[in-house]
């Protein structure tokens, strides 16, 4: 045994072992190792993150339209890629926040009402049994953002289903503009695979047998995609990126906290897929 991780005493795993360490690791072993955020076996649920494209026409350098004003959606394949075609999501048109482009005109879905919506974020903040006076201040906050972001009722509803507030930036990013989950670029995300792919052929053997090399590069790549599709929070990227190594265990221990359930258990599922699929 070697820091504590079962089967490593003598060269590399096989890769028969392989699906079974991914399962068994602690989740702290796991970012060290590279397969980054990888729990142990627990409960999957699927985020909606369509969401997460919202408000990507602003970022984009979009000119936006008022209510009622005309609008043309962006048509697919067109511009640079980076952001979301009106195919993909209707709040990508050319409309200000929290407007839909429909038949071409910016208008206003149905509005939440701000005053609920502000009193369940802050209970699932605080929890339901905070003092008064630590609870008015929050939840007038949460009802001046959700009036801000001109929240819809099916934005509110999706808010009332998350269960953490990564989930919660996904329903309506323009509400949480603080957590910035965006898609992730080919170079940031090359500079953590490289990382990983390091710490990974460290841990099993770079000259290890054809299956076991098969894995990792399997492993390698759903890594490499959930960076890219999942919304990994930038906190979480740069806390990895900026580790003086890949097998800083202090280092990694302390961006394990950056990376909220949702783009974990994403990675968890691509995970367990490809290395069942191998």
């Amino acid at each position: 045994m070697r820091d504590g991780i079962p089967g490593s005493a003598v060269g590399p795993r096989p890769a028969s072992n392989v699906m079974r360490w991914h399962c068994d690791m602690p989740t702290v072993k796991l970012i060290a190792l590279a397969v980054v955020v990888v729990l142990s076996p627990g409960c999957k649920r699927s985020v909606e993150d369509k969401a997460g494209a919202r408000g990507s026409a602003v970022a984009s350098g979009a000119t936006l339209g008022t209510e009622r004003a005309g609008c043309k959606p962006p048509e697919a394949g067109s511009g640079s890629g980076s952001a979301p075609t009106a195919s993909d999501d209707p709040l990508t048109g050319t409309c200000d926040p929290g407007l839909l482009c429909l038949s071409d005109l910016c208008v206003r879905p149905p509005q939440a009402n701000c005053t609920v919506v502000a009193d369940v974020l802050a209970s699932k903040e605080l929890g339901n049994y905070a003092p008064a006076e630590q609870r008015a201040p929050t939840v007038a906050a949460k009802q001046a953002a959700c009036v801000a972001a001109h929240v819809s009722k099916d934005e509110a509803k999706c808010l009332g289903q998350a269960r953490d507030k990564w989930a919660q930036a996904q329903c309506v990013p323009r509400m949480f503009p603080e957590i910035a989950s965006g898609k992730g670029t080919t170079a940031e995300c090359g500079i953590l695979i490289d990382k990983m792919r390091a710490t990974m052929n460290q841990e099993f053997g770079q000259g290890s047998d054809p299956q076991s090399q098969k894995m990792v590069g399997a492993a390698i790549t759903a890594i490499r995609t959930s960076c890219m599709e999942d919304g990994w929070p930038t906190a979480f990227k740069k806390c990895i990126g900026d580790s003086s190594s890949s097998t800083d265990q202090n280092a990694m221990r302390g961006c394990e906290k950056e990376m909220p359930p949702g783009p974990k258990e994403k990675l968890m599922a691509r995970m367990e897929s490809v290395l069942r699929d191998k």
